[in-house]
């Protein structure tokens, strides 16, 4: 009998629907349909699972070989794959992982019988956790399908999935908002026009901090590098302010955590950041964000032998950093660094698709390099293509909802770095930044602690690590 393991992706219109998948599911092959999602879920009104008359039972339920053969069979996978415990962040490696072992009990339990995860559109494109795991699992055969009826925008998913964590789901997405018009038209871009500025970083945070004078607004603390500085900014420049403390800015940065509710209005939230219950729903709410997405990624990311820098440091409740040192403080190889562009963009699509290089050679070609020539700068090696395409979808993505999502917050808010000198400063700036700033995890930013420095003066500011910046419960360091 067949026991092999595929990875089904599942049209989300009738008009995607492919003979390979026809053939596969009208074989007479018992299989079991395992999913990971909500199995009722329908995209635009359509649900191929309802089409084709399944049965929909749970794992927890009678399931045995006999009923297999008789019905198909469709049932919950049975853990959330996105579940690592209270207090630690559901990061790809680990749910890839949690994932493929789920998948390898199942396929044991029934040793008679194929299996089928099922995603909804290309399994590739559906997840990251599932691409994971298919990679981890070679043996596994995936049957891909297209997305979106518009094949442009099945070209544009393909290739966020290689550069973005924040285009998830896009499934049940047509085009983003390009704040570029680059991609995707938008009559009125949020990039500035004009994309030079001579001003220091420094002249930037006072000036940025100056405009808040007389709103004695609340900034949303995190102990970490970014809102450090917004706070740093606000003594500096002898501007009003409150600011939150909780058990997370507290753990992140003890030393700064009581100097803060000895010297400052503060307002004590709950241990999972929750910033609902503020009693002042009126005033803004100042956050760090989207400082990430003006910075390069640390060089070590580029390296595809290395581990990434993300990964280690959302790990659990008990990261030592300086553990890693071995890894992230050894210089990247140049070739990883200053690479031609579409050689490693080409490398990187086939390493993740599994397929031959011409697939990537002819999206990077007629796809994606008309648009690059379009940058406004000239773009030679993948960091400044990945920086330029996150500054543009990732950006927008953090500005409208993350920060409010994470935090529940119901007031008013406003992003600190969201400002037109902030984006001009670090696209004039991105190649010194990145030759500079992101060598590794003890340079990444290392211009806004020391800001903070001159005006805290202590040496937690200065030792500072990034960890993950957005207020969200699911999260150790804030």
């Amino acid at each position: 009998m067949d026991n092999q393991v595929y990875v089904v992706g599942i049209p989300t219109s009738p008009e995607l629907i492919t003979p390979e998948l026809t053939s596969f599911v009208n074989d007479g092959i018992p299989t079991l349909y395992v999913f990971d999602g909500n199995i009722r879920e329908e995209v635009d009104g359509y649900s191929w699972f309802k089409e084709n008359s399944f049965k929909f039972l749970s794992l927890d339920e009678v399931i045995n070989e006999n009923i297999i053969q008789l019905h198909r069979v469709i049932c919950h996978i049975g853990v959330n794959i996105y579940d690592h415990g209270q207090g630690v962040i559901s990061m790809p490696k680990r749910s890839a992982q949690k994932l493929a072992n789920q998948i390898d009990v199942i396929k044991a339990k029934y040793p008679n019988t194929r299996i089928a995860f099922i995603t909804f559109g290309d399994p590739y494109t559906y997840d990251r956790h599932v691409s994971r795991a298919i990679r981890l699992r070679p043996e596994w055969q995936v049957i891909r399908c297209q997305t979106h009826k518009d094949p442009i925008i099945n070209k544009f998913y393909e290739l966020a999935i290689l550069c973005s964590t924040e285009l998830k789901k896009g499934y049940k997405k047509g085009a983003p908002y390009d704040r570029s018009g680059l991609f995707f038209a938008n009559p009125n871009p949020t990039i500035p026009a004009d994309m030079h500025t001579d001003k220091t970083i420094d002249q930037i945070l006072d000036e940025t901090a100056l405009s808040y004078a007389g709103k004695n607004p609340i900034i949303a603390w995190s102990g970490g590098i970014d809102s450090t500085a917004i706070v740093a900014a606000f003594v500096k420049n002898n501007i009003d302010f409150r600011v939150t403390v909780g058990k997370a800015s507290q753990k992140e940065n003890p030393e700064l955590h009581d100097y803060f509710v000895a010297n400052f209005n503060t307002i004590s939230i709950p241990d999972n950041n929750n910033l609902s219950g503020i009693e002042d729903q009126t005033s803004l709410i100042i956050t760090g964000e989207p400082a990430d997405h003006l910075f390069p990624e640390i060089s070590t990311n580029f390296d595809p032998n290395n581990v990434n820098f993300i990964d280690v440091i959302s790990g659990g409740d008990d990261i030592d950093i300086d553990n890693y040192a071995n890894i992230f403080l050894t210089p990247v190889d140049q070739k990883y660094l200053y690479n031609n562009v579409r050689e490693y963009f080409v490398t990187r699509y086939a390493n993740y698709y599994q397929c031959d290089r011409s697939k990537g050679e002819d999206l990077y070609d007629n796809y994606l390099l008309p648009i690059i020539q379009k940058f406004p700068f000239e773009v030679k090696h993948y960091y400044q293509f990945k920086f330029f395409f996150k500054f543009i979808f990732n950006y927008q993505a953090t500005i409208d909802s993350h920060f409010i999502k994470g935090s529940k917050c119901n007031n008013p808010t406003a992003g600190f770095f969201d400002t037109p000198d902030f984006q001009r400063w670090a696209l004039t700036n991105l190649d010194y930044n990145f030759e500079n700033y992101a060598v590794n995890y003890k340079t990444d930013k290392l211009f806004l602690r020391e800001y903070s420095h001159k005006i805290f003066a202590f040496n937690s500011v200065l030792n500072a690590v990034k960890y993950p910046s957005l207020l969200n419960p699911y999260q150790n360091h804030v």
